[in-house]
């Protein structure tokens, strides 16, 4: 379920935030989005990027090549980092 509560951004007024609140509220959008999507009918395996983006090295650098692989392997450890 998503949280009704308004969190530390609703604060009348400007600046006065700290780091690990604003950090925190990252993280509670994140989590909203992602229970969204779920709800949605997303699937871990749509955790990708476009195709253009894999496996095509930099102009400037033959080897900075990201391969579908090891994409799957970053958003596998994102996901756990994440408690998802």
């Amino acid at each position: 379920m998503i949280s009704q509560s308004p969190g530390p951004l609703s604060r009348t007024g400007r600046g006065g935030h700290t780091g690990d609140e604003l950090r925190e509220t990252a993280r509670e959008i994140i989590g909203a989005k992602r229970r969204v999507n779920v709800l949605a009918g997303w699937r871990p395996a749509e955790d990708t990027l476009p195709e253009r983006f894999l496996n095509t090295p930099l102009p400037d650098d033959d080897a900075a090549v990201l391969s579908s692989e090891r994409l799957q392997q970053l958003v596998a450890e994102y996901h756990r980092q994440r408690g998802w």
